[in-house]
């Protein structure tokens, strides 16, 4: 899916011009209007690759802060069972969150000596590259690139997996920090089991074999 944007005002914020990412958005907001999504489970979490523009990558103070989680689980954003519903567009083109995505509760800390009960912040401008700026003036964080999503579908525990589309892009994670309407864009995801055979592995079971 290709883009055309331009910076403007503060750095890190772009405008989207008519033959981009703006369009799905349009698209999306036409089908959660119409009840033209087909509904695919609750967001349990959401596994981020690294993104040098990110804000941890970006300030130190950042780093330190999401330090306590990001060494025991990665780039990993958790909602559990507080978790946004995730649907597909119509044709299953993309994903979008019909009924927005909430703010991630607060995290237990995964520190083995931690303090029993003790919870950890989670704050999605910390994971944030930067903002993007809609047609109608919307602003969305830019959550990139994702690479897992743990869902809950009848009762069971299912994987969606990030995939780079033919020119090199996977999807991104659009949310408006303000009526957290939520979109996924670019790149391609596939629906698996929580356990994938063959050579891959989600990223908290170590290597690929």
């Amino acid at each position: 899916m290709g883009t055309s944007s331009q910076t403007i005002g503060a750095p890190g914020v772009t405008r989207v011009h008519s033959n981009s990412v703006g369009d799905v958005i349009q698209a999306h907001r036409e089908a959660i209007g119409a009840r033209r999504y087909e509904p695919i489970g609750k967001m349990l979490n959401i596994l981020l690759g690294p993104d040098d523009e990110a804000a941890y990558m970006q300030k130190k103070d950042v780093r330190e802060r999401i330090a306590r989680l990001s060494q025991y689980r990665g780039l990993q954003l958790d909602w559990g069972n507080d978790g946004p519903i995730i649907a597909y567009a119509p044709h299953r083109s993309s994903c979008l969150f019909p009924f927005g995505i909430s703010k991630p509760p607060r995290a237990y800390d995964p520190v083995p000596m931690a303090k029993h009960g003790s919870k950890i912040k989670q704050e999605l401008e910390d994971y944030a590259s930067g903002y993007m700026m809609g047609r109608d003036g919307t602003t969305f964080m830019i959550l990139r690139p994702v690479m897992y999503i743990g869902v809950w579908i009848m009762a069971s525990l299912y994987t969606m997996v990030g995939r780079a589309d033919r020119q090199g892009d996977y999807p991104t994670l659009l949310i408006n920090p303000k009526t957290r309407e939520g979109h996924i864009v670019g790149g391609s995801i596939i629906l698996t089991t929580a356990h994938p055979t063959g050579m891959e592995s989600m990223p908290w079971e170590g290597a690929k074999r």
